[in-house]
């Protein structure tokens, strides 16, 4: 089966899916997973990716409207401003903001809830179901978390470290209700 990816540039290619998905030090035999789980990590895929477009073609067409050449490589996100190459600032309009706040928001795809919960489902997804996993699992939530604060010059935004929070706190249920 071959799974949907978007490069830089916006154009979409399939690959094929590796025989193990890779968790930090453990490999976890793709084809042991239950054929729903296969859908339903394949469905988290593809939204993913129709979403990160979306949001890409927004900033894409904010950037162009101002007469700058979109190239994500070289934006840069420094205090809650964008910025170009030539630290140009990107301003964002009424509607392009209106549509960020609504994609963040409590019910929005990108808002904590809607985020830590499509975390913690694929992890579960991944692992099998097996709370055996936790550890590794939670490891490489934390080496993602902190990837990603060094991508953006050693600081997460608010809402990030507010779905970290929720996520670490849901696969802590995830063990607790295990437990019982």
């Amino acid at each position: 089966m071959s799974v949907m990816n978007i490069n830089n540039t916006g154009s979409v290619r399939r690959t094929e899916r590796p025989e193990y998905v890779k968790v930090k030090n453990a490999d976890i035999k793709a084809r042991d997973r239950t054929e729903q789980d296969k859908i339903d990590i394949d469905s988290l895929k593809m939204s993913l990716e129709e979403q990160k477009l979306s949001i890409r073609n927004m900033v894409k067409d904010l950037v162009e409207k101002q007469g700058f050449k979109f190239n994500s490589a070289t934006l840069k996100f420094m205090d809650g401003e964008i910025y170009n190459e030539k630290s140009e600032n990107i301003r964002v309009d009424k509607a392009t903001s209106l549509k960020a706040q609504s994609e963040i928001s409590d019910e929005g795809f990108w808002g904590v809830k809607k985020t830590s919960e499509r975390i913690v489902d694929f992890a579960k997804k991944i692992s099998g179901g097996d709370i055996s996993k936790l550890e590794i699992l939670k490891d490489a939530i934390r080496e993602g978390f902190e990837a990603a604060k060094e991508l953006m010059g050693g600081k997460l935004p608010e809402i990030s470290n507010q779905t970290y929070e929720a996520v670490m706190k849901s696969l802590d249920e995830w063990k607790s209700s295990d437990d019982k």
